[in-house]
């Protein structure tokens, strides 16, 4: 819908028609590339927070476990055989 105002809006300082809205509200309803903004869903961004620096080497360790990866067509790739 958020869509929708923001297209009715800029077109709104070119043109005008009656039943505009309704024509570009039909018109975004099918658009596929307007479906597939994802603008509308996410959260604002706040603030970014500081990251800590830790004082000793080793103090604060973190991993990243990827998962469920999909199979690729072309080659099968095994992360672990660096």
């Amino acid at each position: 819908m958020k869509l929708i105002i923001v297209v009715c809006l800029f077109i709104r300082e070119f043109y005008w028609w009656h039943g505009m809205k309704r024509d570009i509200s039909e018109f975004v309803s099918r658009c596929l590339v307007c479906q597939q903004v994802k603008a509308e869903h996410q959260v604002p961004s706040g603030l970014l927070q500081p990251i800590m620096i830790p004082e000793w080497k080793w103090e604060r360790i973190t991993m990243n476990f990827v998962s469920a990866l999909p199979v690729s067509e072309k080659e099968r790739c095994n992360l672990g055989d660096s």
